[in-house]
């Protein structure tokens, strides 16, 4: 079991790298290989491959912003492209709500500024 209390900063970037470039892996490779459409059956439980690559997106970008930027700013950076990309999924196209988005994350980032 990995306790990350315990490792060292170079050894979680290391870490946070490595989760980055197999998600985004899988990402590319789910995204290209299946149709939309496809729905992933788990018993009776059926899960449509969109929320797959939903997953893998904010995980991908998650640990990619977290390597960057922190771990904080990488999850407002993660919703933000997850959140774009529900809003183009529910036609909510108009650049509007972009903006609403932008602001309500930017609100969230400054609340936790000391």
């Amino acid at each position: 079991m990995l306790h990350l209390q315990y490792m060292n900063a170079l050894t979680k970037k290391i870490l946070l790298l490595l989760i980055a470039l197999l998600t985004t892996g899988s990402f590319i490779y789910i995204s290209i290989a299946f149709s939309p459409k496809i729905t992933l059956q788990l018993y009776k439980l059926h899960i449509p491959i969109v929320a797959i690559v939903l997953l893998l997106l904010f995980i991908s970008i998650t640990s990619f912003g977290s390597f960057l930027l922190g771990k904080r700013r990488g999850i407002l950076l993660a919703i933000l492209g997850d959140g774009y990309l529900l809003l183009r999924l529910f036609n909510y196209t108009h650049p509007f709500y972009l903006l609403i988005l932008i602001m309500i994350l930017a609100v969230i980032e400054f609340s936790f500024i000391k």
